[in-house]
């Protein structure tokens, strides 16, 4: 029983982001069990679901109830204003309980689910608590539990909205996508097929004369291909890279949190950044990109021929995070 006890009470140092969520699926697991049907955010559902896999089953439907009331308190025509407020309302992502994968499969009870939830939540906490003390030794607990509040809780993938739910009783939008879709192909196709001519027209080298022409054009064909991949894989992980920037500008507000420090030098942030950097081996790069994003919170300095990161305590974390995003959507 004491065991019990203590896997149902969240962890201490877990930060308010973990403990709203841990009350949320409480509220989520009640509801689910008296109503069988339950929507919300997306976002939390993917937080959840990352930390307890498999716990529903999820499905993007229309939100019809949302439809219907809105066009009965408009009146009139009620049928006519019901379809038209369907085609503007977002579909919702909606959550059925179902049965645990294994090891948890016996978790069936309200209670038995709601324990290992707060279990996988705790057990989330003293990693990063691990991780962190690993790193700084010395910190206090009023720093560690600064730190923790900057920890971003991943999110598990989420199904994609259905083409018929987005695009059904929208042939204008339907029309509009796949005008640009040709418009994006024909230009891809055009420029595979510019690059396809310039390799094929370049002179071929006297030592390769002697080959027959279908080779040496085969040849030229799959070097054009691998340039094409190459540079698809190059704009992936500028993407990617892009992407993650959130989670390794909290992690270098917490490195000035628990250190006190905002000037570090460059290969000090790089070594002790290593074991969490969101993606290995790319941290340079990517403090580079944090420069260009948000100069104004963090620069990259040369003094005496080494490069110092300097970030900057007198603007608000948050204001900073969100032009980071808005920086982030305008380069992707």
């Amino acid at each position: 029983m004491e065991v019990r006890r203590s896997t149902r009470r969240l962890d201490k140092r877990a930060p308010p982001s973990l403990r709203i969520l841990a009350r949320l699926f409480s509220a989520l697991e009640f509801g689910l069990g008296a109503l069988t049907l339950y929507q919300h955010t997306p976002d939390f559902a993917a937080q959840i679901l990352y930390l307890l896999p498999g716990a529903y089953t999820l499905e993007w439907k229309k939100n019809t109830r949302t439809a219907r009331r809105q066009a009965q308190e408009e009146g009139g025509d009620y049928l006519q204003a019901q379809r038209q407020r369907l085609q503007q309302q977002p579909p919702v992502l909606t959550l059925r309980n179902k049965q645990l994968p294994p090891p948890n499969e016996t978790c069936e009870s309200l209670e038995a689910r709601i324990t290992l939830f707060f279990s996988k939540v705790n057990a989330y906490v003293d990693g990063h608590v691990q991780v962190i003390k690993n790193e700084f030794p010395d910190i206090t607990d009023d720093e560690l539990k600064d730190a923790l509040k900057l920890v971003e809780i991943e999110k598990a993938p989420l199904p994609k909205i259905p083409s018929d739910i987005v695009t059904e009783d929208r042939p204008a939008a339907l029309l509009e996508r796949k005008e640009n879709k040709d418009q994006t192909d024909g230009m891809t196709d055009t420029k595979v097929k510019e690059k396809l001519e310039q390799a094929l027209a370049k002179p071929v080298p006297e030592d390769l004369k002697s080959l027959p022409e279908w080779l040496i054009n085969k040849v030229r064909q799959q070097e054009v291909s691998r340039k094409d991949v190459a540079e698809n894989s190059a704009k992936a992980l500028k993407k990617r890279m892009l992407a993650t920037l959130p989670q390794l500008s909290d992690q270098l507000q917490s490195l000035v949190i628990v250190t006190k420090k905002s000037i570090f030098p460059k290969a000090e942030v790089v070594r002790r950044l290593a074991v969490r950097a969101p993606i290995k081996g790319k941290i340079e790069e990517q403090l580079y990109l944090l420069e260009s994003l948000v100069p104004e919170w963090l620069t990259v300095v040369l003094d005496s021929g080494k490069e110092y990161i300097k970030i900057s305590t007198s603007c608000k974390y948050n204001t900073v995070k969100a032009s980071l995003r808005r920086a982030i959507s305008v380069e992707a």
